[in-house]
């Protein structure tokens, strides 16, 4: 058994969130910003962020908050700061409103009694002049002093006013300057903002400018394009700022599509984009083709070549692939694989990861050099590989039937699922073949054996049936022999129902799944499958769906109509 290694960061982050809902007069009170400012709070943390969350603060202890948070920071450090509540502006400056309120009676008393933004900012970002501060302030909603008048619209609220960015620094306002901003509807759990903010903040790898572009573009089209949150970018640096580096990303399975919705649909007749010629060993044909992965940014497709011993690479509207790994005969040497099942691509060192599971195995394989393989992992019947966000790798193991993570520098690694024998109780599996790991690192597995989903929370020692567990069968509560899963950032599973010669899609919590390809039965037909063992998601939504017996890998764009 090796020891798996692989590059790391060591950069700290650190978050200082704060919400604000009780304020002390009734007409200021708000609903939602203690939940923008909890909900935050969890998904930074499940990221990797050191979190400081207070809520209902006063203006000292808003102050004694931020002086005692400033002090733990070091050089170097990505800080990010974040307020939910109430904002002003008088005479070009911006404040925070803390909750004891009702001693700001006049604009004069804001200056005495509110704390400053750009001071906040300054403060926070002097600590770290190496790298950056992030500052989000979600308080622009209506807002007016005891004794001013009471604005007699949304549209005549002050919001908060532009504002110069120290060097290092990159602010994001909830709404454009000397606008305000929706507080959301009663009965939704976030403000408008941060309900789109929580929606794309974690997104992997994936630059902070993008990510609040698309916030932008999100908040912008639900407010029927009256509410236009403003970045002020003050990053002069070269580089991409990430708030969630992932050194693993798992091309083919770390799902967040910036055009997926619940209810989104896919045109039912898909494209052939690999194979397509009959099984054979030719560079433009596949042979049982098993598992896939997906890399947006270079629009490649990599697909474990199972029946031909082999990873192949596949360029977007290319004739031919390219074999990358593999594809010297079936063996067991350095430059050989034996009926590989799955593939992911490790971006920092430019290797794919490959489940090979006739020799039992996991290897490493240079992407520009396939003679460069080595084992990270043996003695294990592997037959599914993931990663979650942090990078650790996840390895289903069919004959002890369970799923195993590796952490850097482990060399057995730990049981996450499974692990009690062969068997269909909840704390069991038979068969495991494809997994995939969500952002709460829950452990999603492809049971096939018994016929269904099972989901594992983090540490947790038994499972929960969350798609399937009816028997083998063809009705929309019944599954046979699934292959491939993966999980939106809406919690719905999308499976590869092999047998079923289908995709289908279980919502958070359905207790039966609907079709969303292959409607019509087992063919040959463009809107036909024959055994799918692979599906993937794209950044822009499109399905791809490894067509096994067909020898052939479909793509199916969304349906806009």
């Amino acid at each position: 058994m090796a020891t798996l290694r692989r590059p790391s960061t060591s950069r700290r982050k650190l978050a200082l969130i704060i919400g604000n809902n009780n304020y002390f007069r009734p007409e200021s009170k708000l609903r939602h910003c203690i939940n923008d400012a909890n909900d935050l709070s969890e998904v930074l943390s499940n990221v990797r962020f050191h979190v400081t969350t207070k809520l209902d603060l006063t203006g000292s202890q808003m102050i004694a908050t931020i002086n005692s948070f400033s002090k733990t920071i070091n050089d170097g450090d990505l800080v990010l700061f974040y307020f939910s509540g109430h904002g002003y502006q008088i005479k070009g400056t911006n404040y925070l409103m803390p909750i004891d309120d009702g001693q700001i009676e006049t604009e004069d008393d804001v200056e005495d009694f509110a704390v400053p933004v750009e001071r906040t900012i300054k403060r926070l970002a002097e600590k770290t002049s190496s790298y950056v501060t992030i500052c989000i302030l979600d308080c622009c909603r209506l807002y007016w002093p005891k004794r001013s008048p009471k604005p007699k619209a949304v549209t005549e609220g002050k919001g908060l006013h532009t504002m110069k960015s120290p060097a290092g620094t990159f602010i994001q306002f909830a709404c454009d300057a000397d606008q305000t901003a929706s507080d959301g509807l009663d009965d939704d759990r976030n403000g408008l903002f941060t309900k789109h903010l929580l929606k794309h903040i974690a997104n992997p790898n994936e630059d902070i400018v993008q990510i609040f572009q698309g916030i932008a573009a999100d908040v912008f089209e639900e407010s029927n394009r009256t509410q236009r949150p403003l970045s002020i970018n003050a990053l002069y640096r070269r580089g991409h700022v990430y708030l969630n580096e992932t050194p693993l990303n798992n091309l083919g399975r770390g799902l967040l599509s910036r055009n997926l919705e619940i209810s989104t649909k896919w045109k039912q007749h898909g494209t052939t984009i690999a194979g397509g010629y009959g099984n054979g060993t030719q560079t433009n044909q596949l042979y049982c083709p098993h598992g896939i992965g997906i890399q947006t940014g270079e629009q490649k497709i990599y697909i474990a070549d199972l029946g031909n011993h082999r990873i192949v690479e596949w360029k977007c509207g290319a004739n031919n692939g390219q074999v990358v790994a593999g594809g010297n005969g079936k063996g067991n040497r350095a430059d050989q694989l034996n009926r590989p099942t799955d593939v992911i691509v490790d971006r920092i060192t430019d290797t794919l990861i490959i489940c090979d599971y006739g020799n039992r195995r996991v290897v490493r394989c240079s992407r520009r050099n396939r003679l460069n393989q080595q084992t990270i992992i043996s003695n294990i019947n592997c037959c599914g590989l993931t990663v979650d966000f942090f990078g650790d790798l996840y390895v289903s193991d069919a004959d002890n039937h369970e799923v195993r993570r590796w952490r850097q520098g482990e060399t057995y690694g730990t049981v996450v699922a499974g692990g009690n024998g062969k068997g269909d109780h909840l704390n069991q599996l038979n068969f495991p073949t494809f997994i995939f790991v969500d952002q709460e690192v829950s452990v999603y597995v492809s049971d096939r054996n018994n016929n269904r989903i099972m989901k594992w929370k983090k540490d947790a020692k038994e499972g929960t049936v969350v798609a399937g567990g009816h028997g083998q069968g063809n009705s929309l509560a019944q599954l046979s022999h699934p292959e491939g899963v993966i999980v939106d950032q809406f919690g719905s599973i999308y499976i590869a129902d092999c047998y079923n010669h289908r995709i289908v899609r279980w919502l958070r919590g359905a207790t039966e799944g609907t079709v969303v390809v292959g409607e019509k039965g087992r063919g040959k037909q463009n809107n036909q499958f024959s055994c799918p063992t692979g599906v993937a998601i794209d950044r822009e939504g499109r399905l791809y769906v490894v067509d096994c017996s067909n020898d052939r890998v479909q793509k199916f764009d969304v349906d806009t109509t």
